[in-house]
């Protein structure tokens, strides 16, 4: 590969395909509308401005800015390299490995990003990532505006939605999901590990399957435990629950469900201070009031 001259700007304007570099510390690259460049290795202090196209880009200490059009696809992130996606740009097939670090500010979109061990995924306000893949201690932060969609969440890996954001057909195999105060979450599965929405978030549609566990201190509508555990605390509501096989709803001091379903193998608990109302229970279905627990307007059908 050719090197960037040492301190300088190379700006590249031709639209034939250009193929290989190496910048490196105080070099820039520019790569104009319409040019396509591909094997590009960015090191520390080298940087690099995509107005065209960049495919096949390491960057490992260095910095790779994506601007309006422009395309970076398959980007190796480790080491401290950074990728910025700017409004209207987009970043495609990213892998971020330890130290990497990937940010799509508003108007941008990253899709199809696999994020490893250490690796790091921002979402400022307005930006959006698809199908996102977390393993091992990897994090995804979606602030305000910002969207996650389709993300899988493995084992110690982290989901941040911080207020004002959104996550949506989230499938989380493991790890740890947090929705915190003002955000949403529609359509999640949990397979393993936790989602916790804090006070005030809210989940609609969510799934919880047998290892799953959710811990609602905000609101969550339309959830269906089928083998999985939700926990519901003070200040949380739980309303059209449907539980089964073994899936359970524990409902806590100053938490209350609502026109909760309970069918075979499904279990609900109200605990002292906790309140269920309008539950309809089906054969084979439990419910359970301990010590100062309240149910009212319940109705038990068959072998409930």
């Amino acid at each position: 590969m050719d090197n960037v001259t040492s301190g300088s700007t190379q700006t590249e304007t031709d639209t034939t395909v250009q193929s290989g570099a190496v910048v490196n510390n105080g070099e820039t690259l520019d790569i104009a509308t319409g040019v396509s460049f591909s094997s590009v290795a960015v090191n520390t202090g080298g940087l690099v401005s995509v107005s065209g196209t960049l495919s096949g880009v390491t960057v490992s200490g260095g910095e790779v800015d994506v601007f309006y059009g422009g395309i970076v696809s398959a980007a190796s992130l480790m080491n401290s390299g950074y990728l910025f996606v700017e409004q209207g740009a987009s970043a495609v097939a990213a892998s971020v490995a330890s130290g990497g670090y990937l940010e799509v500010d508003a108007g941008g979109t990253a899709t199809s990003t696999q994020v490893g061990s250490g690796g790091i995924v921002q979402l400022t306000d307005g930006g959006i990532a698809s199908d996102t893949t977390l393993t091992n201690s990897a994090t995804l932060y979606a602030g305000s505006g910002a969207t996650a969609v389709g993300t899988v969440v493995q084992d110690g890996a982290s989901l941040q939605v911080q207020q004002g954001g959104i996550a949506s057909g989230t499938i989380q195999q493991g790890g740890s999901t947090t929705i915190f105060t003002g955000a949403s979450a529609t359509d999640t599965t949990v397979n393993g590990g936790t989602l916790t929405l804090v006070e005030s978030a809210t989940a609609t549609n969510t799934v919880v399957n047998a290892d799953g566990l959710v811990s609602a201190f905000g609101t969550l509508s339309g959830v269906t435990v089928s083998g999985g555990e939700v926990d519901v605390f003070s200040g949380g509501v739980v309303s059209a629950a449907s539980l089964m096989n073994s899936g359970y709803l524990f409902v806590e001091q100053g938490a209350s469900a609502v026109a909760a379903s309970v069918a075979s193998g499904g279990y609900l608990e109200v605990d002292a201070g906790g309140a269920a109302t309008g539950t309809q229970v089906g054969s084979g279905g439990i419910v359970q009031l301990t010590d100062g627990g309240i149910a009212s307007g319940t109705t038990l059908t068959n072998s409930a």
